[in-house]
């Protein structure tokens, strides 16, 4: 990471996991070099986001958060910033088979096994969904940041043992109105554990970066 810092890039990318973000994040943002996170759920992390968040400020630079395969954060945004945001629900229903043998499951006793209709096994704070399931709240997490917080923003995973593909639903209300969007992502064909909406989020934001007209 040192002789990547030495390089002096504008923007470096995480593409490693929760842990590389814990281990190399603080040390890029605090060399003044933009950070962008495809491990989002890292940042449920309150010590690290805050220390992220310091250090950003600290050396005039930034955190780049992808949308993933997720819309509607400018909404959340737009909203939290006058206070017209109360309540955000995002909902993920999984086929069943890709929540097999989760650790968080196994906990609680829930078996997926020989399922035949589709059931809630998660109701609760984004904060304790990122706990729950380390490796596939990035989007959770991503709301959570855009809106309400890790505490305040509801998750709810359903396991679903007719479906193929990864469904987000995501719900949010206040003075502003409301916000009501569904999104159903396919998995990307070279690496099924994420998805291709997922992928090329992160390029868009690298092209924003430094296009003449940006979304923001």
């Amino acid at each position: 990471m040192e002789e990547l810092i030495r390089l002096a890039p504008d923007l470096v990318i995480e593409a490693a996991g929760n842990e590389s973000v814990l281990a190399h994040g603080p040390l890029v943002v605090a060399s003044g070099i933009h950070f962008l996170p495809m491990s989002v759920e890292a940042l449920a992390d309150p010590r690290l986001l805050t220390e992220l968040t310091e250090l950003a400020n600290q050396y005039h630079t930034g955190i780049l958060i992808p949308s993933g395969a997720i819309g509607g954060l400018d909404v959340l945004r737009a909203s939290r910033a006058r206070g017209e945001l109360n309540e955000v629900l995002l909902t993920s229903t999984k086929p069943a088979a890709a929540l097999i043998g989760q650790p968080f499951l196994i906990e609680q006793g829930i078996s997926l096994e020989g399922l035949e209709r589709a059931v809630s096994v998660f109701d609760g704070p984004a904060s304790a969904a990122c706990i729950a399931f380390p490796k596939s709240t990035n989007i959770a997490a991503a709301v959570s940041l855009a809106g309400l917080g890790f505490d305040r923003t509801r998750v709810r995973v359903v396991a679903d043992p007719h479906i193929l593909c990864t469904t987000h639903s995501l719900q949010a209300k206040g003075a502003f109105g409301e916000l009501q969007l569904t999104l159903r992502s396919f998995p990307h064909p070279k690496n099924p554990k994420t998805t291709s909406l997922a992928c090329l989020g992160a390029v868009a934001a690298v092209k924003n970066v430094g296009a003449a007209i940006r979304f923001i």
